[in-house]
């Protein structure tokens, strides 16, 4: 049998291995657990402390613009609203990151499936490439440790592969 049909038979069965509701599954299972380590903690709690703290630093501006209408001098005040503002904004900053950090964590997961069909048709098309057919079975051979190809009167050329 000619190596091609030998590696259309065996690519055929690792589709059928890597396409698994089991192995998709894993895959799933591994990256909402990757995505929950990279968002870090509860961002709502986040936007509800910086939140609490933009509502203190706007209290204690409103406050020195109370004592100024009262007859207060603005110079004795005016580096003070200055660090406020500056604070202010920051925390405007930090929520409205936090927010779109939120958004995207609301945003529904990628098409897992979808995504394994795409890298396998790639790989398939590495595979098919003359230049790199070598170089992509040996890496196939550390992932794979063995490949029998079985008698099947049903299958084509009456052989099926098993990984």
């Amino acid at each position: 049998m000619r190596q091609d049909r030998v590696e259309a038979r065996v690519f055929t069965k690792l589709r059928m291995v890597l396409t698994g509701p089991a192995l998709i599954g894993e895959f799933e299972a591994a990256f909402r657990a990757e995505l929950r380590a990279l968002e870090g903690g509860d961002i709502r709690v986040a936007i509800k402390t910086a939140t609490a703290q933009l509502a203190r630093v706007r209290r204690k501006r409103q406050a020195i613009m109370r004592a100024i209408e009262d007859g207060a001098d603005f110079q004795d005040y005016a580096a003070r609203d200055q660090e406020l503002k500056a604070e202010a904004e920051a925390v405007e900053h930090r929520v409205a990151a936090l927010e779109a950090q939120q958004a995207a964590r609301d945003r529904p997961p990628p098409d897992i499936p979808a995504i394994f069909g795409a890298a396998l048709e790639s790989l398939e098309a590495l595979l098919g490439d003359p230049e790199l057919v070598a170089q992509a079975n040996e890496e196939l051979a550390t992932l794979i440790p063995s490949i029998t190809l079985i008698p099947d009167p049903a299958s084509e050329d009456g052989l099926t592969a098993e990984i």
